[in-house]
């Protein structure tokens, strides 16, 4: 077996074949998912910007314009394709998919450098197996663009022997990555940190100027309404404008602000760590099985190993205090970490040759835990929101653990079976003293007994691996401790299951049936059909996607957000002048306006002088599911 496996890694075409093979399963899906995904707010948000924003409608940042939520480029990239292209969702999603590709030779390119070339198919098919990142890398949003940055920033600083010029090209991105989505900032510090610390002084004040050049040149173009963006990580006596945070204005509330208890954003972390298992649960292996200091491969790896693991943690622990631990996007965790989940793959890539095989009983105990304590949080979070898994899963463990349940199995008393059998559950309900109806039929005892079918489930595969490493150890054909074996089998695991995780990972979805690009273009169409080039248009809907079709009206700037730049009360011209609005300015556009577009939510609040529009088209907003709708009011006096 080991030479035919030593044979197989010496065949030249082969590892290559096979990164070819994992890149095009990547497209594939890639496209799929660029097809069959309804759009967001975020998407519209960059995209009809971004648009406005190249043909110098407005500029970002300006006084009495549209709120400005993210960094400069994250709208005008793709607004710059799009002045190219052609605006619409279909350019913004092609872009996503170019992007998304790009991002994975980056990774591949980096992870072989470190590791070699099956290390390069190994973790291009781990991004290609994880169905719930290539879905946020495919729409036309800041994240797929963030991470491919970051992926041939790596490339070209990580590691040793890299040019002078690699690396300033590298830090070069490094800024540019900021000034596209503001919560990549302590990326800054961290690789020029590293460079000095990895290829010496002049490459470390090289990085330094390369690194700062495009976020001072930015931040003195769009001066001083950028520094909104960071003036909320800031106490409000340290804020450079007055105000701590850039989307609160005076006593103002958003009219969307969520409210969630402890027991949501429990499951808000479960969700990152189902979305990003693969990457969660390998970074935190190799924190269980970090190296002795004696048996790194060399000073390169280990350098780099570090630092991968220090930015890694830095930015998951940064993302995981804006989101779970203040209501700054609490259910956005998940996505957060597409930013840059890719680089606990390169830790592991960095790192795995060093891991500890030998360990102390404490920590074999504490992988064992952890292992219990990731199959614990996974079956909890999958019992309450089953929705995202393929094939309904989760529905499907479900109805076959409470058939099993309920199977008829012979039972003794005083020594004697008994003629009729009692269900499997009620046995052990009567052993243990449980209340079965409790456990079958209540929603509560319905989640015990799935987490404990799941736990026993993972004890069971527990079981077995250490029998196995009892036998390897009998006939000495193993050097590794049961601990190391457990950790290994709980990562490979989740890699081969991941593609099970596919499904929508936001309200709304997809629709398998329907080509989306193709829908909205329709949609679009109507609405030019009705709405003449010129007229002024109140916008009553959240996601301004539908607005690109539409380049010839007037919308009021601050509306372009739709609901998530609402605000309950405060100064009305205040509100106007930093992109927000409120009702009152609301009931003077709806008195304005030539033609009003409502969703389905505001049509049914509406009550700004009816009597004075007419509908005069309604149309459906997703082809799968009903009760989404778009409804057009015509002024008639």
């Amino acid at each position: 077996m080991q030479h035919l496996l030593r044979t197989i890694k010496t065949i030249p075409w082969l590892v290559d074949s096979l990164a070819l093979l994992g890149g095009i399963t990547y497209l594939v899906q890639s496209w799929t998912y660029a097809h069959i995904l309804t759009t967001m707010v975020d998407e519209g948000g960059y995209l009809y910007l971004g648009h406005l924003f190249a043909q110098g409608t407005y500029h970002p940042f300006q006084d009495y314009g549209p709120a400005t939520f993210y960094a400069p480029l994250a709208y005008l990239i793709p607004g710059s394709i799009q002045d190219w292209f052609g605006p619409g969702l279909q350019t913004g999603r092609f872009l996503a998919i170019v992007l998304g590709v790009l991002m994975l030779i980056g990774i591949w390119a980096t992870a072989r450098r470190l590791g070699g070339r099956w290390w390069g198919v190994a973790v291009v098919w781990a991004v290609a197996l994880n169905p719930m990142n290539i879905q946020v890398y495919s729409l036309a949003i800041s994240q797929v663009l963030t991470a491919c940055m970051l992926a041939w920033i790596l490339y070209f600083v990580l590691g040793d022997q890299r040019s002078f010029w690699h690396i300033v090209i590298g830090s070069f991105l490094c800024g540019l990555m900021v000034m596209t989505r503001q919560n990549m900032l302590p990326a800054v510090p961290l690789i020029i940190g590293y460079i000095f610390w990895q290829h010496g002084r002049k490459a470390g004040l090289g990085s330094t100027i390369a690194s700062i050049l495009p976020i001072a040149v930015l931040l003195l173009v769009y001066w001083p309404g950028i520094l909104d963006l960071w003036a909320i990580w800031l106490p409000g006596n340290l804020s450079f404008t007055g105000n701590p945070d850039p989307y609160q204005v005076g006593e103002t509330a958003s009219f969307l602000a969520p409210v969630i208890d402890f027991e949501a954003r429990m499951m808000v972390l479960l969700e990152g760590l189902r979305f990003n298992y693969i990457t969660l649960v390998g970074a935190l292996g190799t924190f269980l099985l970090w190296p002795h200091p004696k048996k790194w491969k060399g000073w390169e790896h280990k350098r780099s190993a570090i630092f991968l693991a220090i930015f890694y943690f830095s930015l998951l622990l940064a993302h995981g205090w804006a989101s779970l631990a203040n209501d700054f996007a609490p259910y956005a965790f998940a996505t957060y970490l597409s930013y840059f989940n890719f680089t606990a793959l390169l830790l592991i890539v960095a790192s795995f040759p060093a891991w500890e095989k030998s360990l102390s009983k404490f920590r074999s105990l504490s992988i064992v835990m952890f292992a219990l304590l990731v199959s614990i949080g996974l079956s909890y979070y999958i019992f309450n929101n089953n929705a995202g898994l393929n094939y309904d899963l989760v529905g499907m463990a479900r109805d076959s653990l409470f058939r099993i349940l309920r199977l008829p199995v012979p039972w003794m008393r005083d020594g004697q079976f008994l003629p009729d059998p009692v269900p499997l559950g009620g046995l052990l309900a009567n052993l243990f003293h449980l209340d079965l109806d409790y456990l079958l039929f209540d929603p509560q005892g319905q989640r015990v007994s799935f987490i404990a079918f799941n736990l026993f489930y993972t004890i069971l595969v527990l079981g077995i691996l250490y029998a196995g490493f009892r036998f390897l150890s009998r006939k000495r054909a193993g050097h590794f401790t049961y601990g190391y074996i457990v950790l290994i089998a709980t990562v490979a695991i989740g890699y081969l299951l991941s593609p099970l995780l596919e499904g929508a990972f936001y309200e709304r979805g997809y629709c398998r049936n329907s080509d989306l690009i193709q829908f909205y273009e329709a949609i679009g169409a109507d609405l030019s059909r009705v709405i003449p080039a010129g007229s002024q248009v109140y916008w009553g809907v959240d996601s301004p996607t539908l607005l690109l079709y539409l380049p010839d009206v007037a919308v009021y700037p601050a509306q372009i957000y739709g609901g998530y730049s609402r605000r309950t009360g405060g100064n009305t011209d205040e509100l106007l002048r930093r992109g927000f609005w409120n009702d009152e300015a609301a009931s003077q556009w709806a008195a304005e306006a030539d033609y009003i577009i409502l969703d389905e939510i505001s049509y049914a609040e509406w009550d700004f002088a009816t009597d004075q529009y007419g509908l005069i088209l309604e149309l459906s907003t997703h082809p799968c599911q009903e009760g989404y709708s778009l409804y057009v009011l015509q002024r008639v006096r």
